[in-house]
């Protein structure tokens, strides 16, 4: 044992004091403490427990409200003793007699003090009524966990990670951690978290993932329930191989492939500035049976919040809601700020997920259950009925400033692509400032079913042509669909007012980019302010009153974008 001057050397994220501090020492060699861990666990309180990488170390390991930071990765005790890190993590496998089945949870918490926990892999954990991985049970303090890999573990719910009965509890996943290929069979492959905890990624905590998890039911990422709250600013701008970051590659067999949220949980995407976090690649229904819904998200239950912040969400996959699945007065928020991005033209991004039936970008339903999106850009999703957006029995779905294009292949490879947005039953639908344009749909742009709907868009360009019509609506629902200040590319069978058929001048329409000509374009100061954002689809101030320009609206463009192409300096600002 060795003690050390903590403020010279370590200072951990948790409160330890500062002053001299034991250092206990754990492996095979004639200068460690021990020889298994649990046996300096039980000496240590307030102190550091190092652990080399000389074997792999079987043992189910609990910590009851003791202070301790546990370091693995070094190469041998005298390393361990001088906190010499290697490039190595330390293995605990839950797997005691080696026989390729799991004897218990890895690593269990419970108590009143915090634990710091770097540079290990906790593996091959197995449990029924616990996490595989790491449980945190009873837990009123902290508990950090940063360069470590919670991988291959097994239990009912929480594969990798269980917090559970932790009222209050506050879980940091830091830098380096990356929770993959457990098993949650029946919920949450990766993580599972109930009782008003709160799970968050540190800020500036960039390189870390939940991906390559399972479920047989839901939730094979993420499970979120009984107001569980969870914080996540990781991830990746695009698909790499062996590239963990995000919420990537999880299956459930029935909703939430990449998450799940209920039961008044709420989830957070807030990447750092110049970062994304990507929900990608995930799979709800992944035994195809036609009964598994949001392949990237599933929004269920009264206050279940899912919002996103300059975020992608892409190559999702499910039988309804391809990207996201939202009901029963659950809540989706998907929104950029227009600034600090990855890709300023991309910024909110939901794209190429896919829904065999309805609603490739998003479904949906209920009353109550809303949807929301603020500068997004939804492009290349397809579905048989929606391929980007269906709005069902009673749900409310919102945009503003935001753009939908190329979704749908006219039929194609698998899908009908009927319809850019359907709405269906009562839905309701409030569309400002935005741009339809260029997609790929059979039939219509909208499509609605007999039933009755409200659709209401305002300040907007559908120039969408290749859709055929804008709204495949009966006369006797023409009053459902209203529009104000809007330029399409037909109107037959359309009321509104300030309604102008015409070529809005896009900017370079064959690049996907929608800006308008302002010195060419009708759609410029036609409008008046409708919104309740002061900002364009790019994070420009609108309400621009072009004096070139002589139209009969309040200084409002049509469409995403504000056009500046009559101030000089204004417009040599922005393409700067």
């Amino acid at each position: 044992m060795k003690k050390i001057i903590l403020s010279l050397i370590f200072i951990p994220v948790l409160s330890i004091q500062a002053g001299n501090i034991d250092v206990l020492s754990v492996g095979t060699d004639q200068n460690c403490d021990y020889n298994n861990i649990q046996q300096a666990l039980d000496a240590a309180d307030g102190d550091y427990v190092v652990v080399t990488t000389q074997k792999t170390f079987r043992e189910n390991l609990e910590i009851d409200s003791k202070l301790v930071v546990l370091i693995g990765g070094f190469s041998d005790c005298e390393a361990a003793e001088n906190l010499t890190l290697s490039n190595q993590k330390t293995t605990v496998s839950g797997d005691l007699d080696d026989d390729g089945i799991g004897d218990g949870t890895v690593l269990t918490l419970t108590g009143t003090k915090n634990v710091e926990i770097i540079g290990f892999k906790f593996t091959e954990g197995r449990h029924v009524n616990q996490a595989g991985g790491v449980e945190i049970r009873k837990s009123a303090d902290d508990v950090f966990i940063k360069n470590s890999l919670i991988m291959e573990n097994w239990a009912n719910s929480g594969g990798g990670i269980a917090v559970r009965q932790s009222p209050g509890v506050e879980v940091q996943l830091g830098e380096g951690l990356f929770i993959i290929n457990n098993t949650g069979n029946l919920a949450g492959g990766g993580l599972y978290c109930d009782d008003s905890a709160s799970i968050y990624t540190p800020t500036h905590v960039v390189n870390a993932g939940i991906s390559n998890n399972s479920t047989n039911l839901s939730g094979g990422g993420v499970y979120l329930t009984n107001g569980c709250q969870m914080v996540f600013q990781a991830g990746r701008l695009e698909h790499g191989f062996l590239d963990f970051r995000g919420i990537a590659g999880n299956q459930a067999k029935i909703n939430g492939g990449g998450v799940m949220i209920g039961g008044g949980a709420k989830m957070y995407l807030t990447p750092p500035a110049g970062h994304t976090v990507n929900v990608s690649d995930n799979i709800a229904d992944s035994d195809n049976n036609g009964s598994g819904n949001g392949g990237g998200v599933f929004v269920t239950g009264v206050d279940s919040v899912f919002q996103a912040t300059n975020s992608y969400l892409a190559l999702n996959s499910a039988h309804k809601g391809g990207g996201a699945y939202v009901e029963a007065a659950g809540y989706f928020n998907w929104l950029s700020t227009a600034q600090d991005c990855v890709d300023n033209k991309r910024c909110a991004y939901i794209k190429e997920n896919h829904a065999n039936q309805q609603g490739g970008g998003i479904f949906v339903t209920g009353i109550d259950s809303e949807v929301e999106l603020l500068r997004s850009a939804m492009e290349f999703n397809r579905a048989d009925f929606g391929t980007t957006i269906y709005v069902d029995d009673e749900a409310k779905f919102r945009m503003d400033y935001s753009i939908v294009s190329h979704n749908g292949n006219n039929g194609g490879n698998g899908f009908f692509d009927e319809g850019v947005i359907h709405a269906h039953n009562n839905a309701w639908l409030n569309i400002k400032q935005s741009t339809i344009a260029d997609n790929f749909a059979e039939t219509a742009v909208f499509v609605t079913d007999i039933t009755p709907f409200s659709i209401n868009i305002y300040n907007s360009i559908i120039h969408d042509p290749s859709s055929g019509l804008v709204a495949d609506i009966s006369q006797q629902q023409a009053n459902d669909f209203f529009a104000f200040c809007i330029m399409f590319h037909e109107d037959s069978g359309l009321y509104g007012n300030d309604v102008i058929v015409q070529n809005p001048q896009f900017i370079n329409r064959q690049s996907r980019d929608f800006r308008i000509d302002g010195l060419q374009s009708l759609a410029v100061d036609e409008c008046f302010e409708l919104s309740s954002y002061d900002k364009d689809y790019l994070g420009a101030n609108t309400g621009w009153d072009d004096p070139n320009v002589m139209a009969s609206g309040g200084g409002y463009d049509m469409g995403a974008f504000e056009s500046f192409d009559g101030d000089v300096i204004f417009k040599s600002s922005l393409e700067d």
